[in-house]
């Protein structure tokens, strides 16, 4: 259902324009991923070792902490799942990216507004919003240059050849309208005209569930929904089930910004409607589980990574699915919801849902556009298995001292200092498995590298000719 056929797919993708602004985009994302866990696992060492670097106030752990989930989310996580995007309305349309050039340009500006931006939180300190620690000059640029780009996606999806439409590009198009959307109105409301009391918590929780479930959950499934068919060979379950999974998600989705605002504040009715809507996410969670599990053959993720790393995003999206609904009502929330076990899924999310998915793209695409394999059969190996165990330590140690932690806090009995102490062997735990999973992305990053120069030296050795050859002697000299 979503391989488009040998006629409406890129002659040459390696030769079309196309290729350069997606190479640019999920080559510098990986950077910025490397970027991302270093401030983590530093904001990490700090939890149980405050007085690592505690003379200097740039890696203070609020300031590393704001760092590292904007370096990650904004430089990983959405240049990715850009570039990605892009790619796939290009691949199922039939057609090439709208203006590359402009796309490439824009990047650029991404990037460098996003390195600033990171700077100024070391240096200055975060803003204090969990969907705004940029300086607001920077948030103005990086919105303008975020809209751009989802308009050129709307560009590239018009000029599609002529057929029905499928999953895939729905989920991309719901992602690319939901970016400026929750962009522009958060910065209009937060910055330009902020509102006041307790409105900007709900407006904050709102943009920043937003951004995880409207923005990067939509490019994940995306690349789910086109990878999983085509690499496994068989077509989705259900046509069906892929409409209401789609729509059941778009519309719950939308109602879960208030669900972590429990205790505070805000209206009652706002907290209890996000709750209904987090434990409703349950049913699209189980018709996408439905449509994509199973789909692959099991001998085929012996022959591809990409399979492998789609199969790892599957399963981990319906384990968050069920505990998100299990986590989000109000009991549930009085004994975990300040503690380490939201820090779990959200890792779950993140790291065990989101970035396999857009690994399984990258290991596809890049590839075809570079024209040659990864030099190294074995870092894509490397790279999956220190993830899975470099995320399965973190997720236990987080979800099981989380447990223990909320039990404690909410016995009477037990002092607070006893709870922290308690603590520190899951949070040693937690920065072991960071460091395990953060090593294993080193593998992604020197393949990488190493298909770059493999694609260099073709053009190097002519260059260095220009400078080594001397000039013909003279005949009868």
């Amino acid at each position: 259902m979503n391989r488009p056929s040998p006629t409406t797919a890129c002659a040459n993708p390696s030769c079309c324009a196309t290729g350069l602004p997606v190479l640019y985009l999920t080559g510098g994302s990986i950077l910025w991923l490397l970027a991302g866990l270093g401030l983590a696992l530093l904001a990490s060492l700090k939890q149980h070792q405050p007085w690592l670097l505690a003379s200097c106030e740039w890696v203070t752990y609020g300031r590393l902490d704001a760092a590292s989930r904007t370096a990650l989310v904004h430089g990983f996580f959405s240049q990715m799942g850009l570039g990605l995007g892009l790619w796939l309305l290009a691949r199922t349309g039939g057609t090439q990216i709208t203006a590359p050039g402009i796309v490439f340009i824009a990047g650029l500006v991404w990037n460098t507004v996003l390195t600033l931006g990171v700077a100024g939180i070391l240096v200055e300190g975060p803003s204090g919003r969990s969907s705004l620690e940029l300086p607001g000059q920077l948030v103005t640029v990086l919105t303008v240059v975020s809209t751009l780009l989802c308009l050129l996606g709307f560009a590239t999806f018009a000029k599609r050849s002529e057929g029905p439409t499928v999953p895939t590009q729905w989920f991309v198009l719901a992602a690319l309208l939901a970016l400026p959307l929750f962009a522009i109105t958060s910065q209009v409301t937060l910055s330009i005209f902020p509102e006041r009391g307790v409105l900007q918590a709900v407006i904050d929780g709102w943009n920043g569930q937003g951004l995880l479930l409207l923005w990067l959950a939509p490019l994940a499934l995306a690349s789910l929904y086109f990878y999983i068919p085509d690499i496994g060979g068989r077509p989705l379950r259900s046509p069906a089930f892929a409409k209401l999974g789609f729509w059941a998600w778009v519309f719950f989705a939308s109602w879960t910004g208030a669900s972590n605002l429990v205790g505070g504040p805000v209206p009652a009715w706002m907290v209890t409607v996000s709750i209904a809507a987090s434990v409703l996410l349950l049913i699209p969670v189980a018709f996408i589980s439905l449509n994509l599990h199973f789909v692959a053959p099991v001998s085929a993720l012996g022959r591809s990574t990409a399979l492998r790393f789609a199969a790892l995003s599957a399963i981990s999206f319906t384990v968050v699915g069920i505990l998100t609904a299990l986590t989000s009502p109000r009991c549930a929330q009085q004994v975990l919801g300040l503690t380490q076990f939201p820090v779990a899924v959200r890792e779950l999310f993140l790291f065990g849902f989101v970035g396999p998915a857009l690994f399984a793209g990258y290991y596809a695409v890049v590839p075809k556009l570079a024209g040659r394999e990864f030099p190294c059969r074995l870092l894509p190996v490397a790279h999956l298995g220190l993830t899975v165990i470099g995320l399965g330590i973190m997720v236990f140690s987080s979800g099981v001292g989380g447990w223990l932690q909320g039990w404690a806090l909410a016995d009477g009995k037990v002092g607070f200092p006893e709870v922290a102490a308690h603590l520190q062997i899951w949070l040693k735990l937690h920065t072991l498995g960071l460091a395990v999973f953060a090593f294993g992305q080193t593998a992604v990053l020197a393949n990488s590298v190493w298909l770059l120069v493999e694609c260099l030296l073709p053009f190097g050795k002519p260059a260095l000719a220009l400078f080594s050859e001397t000039s013909p002697a003279v005949a009868g000299k």
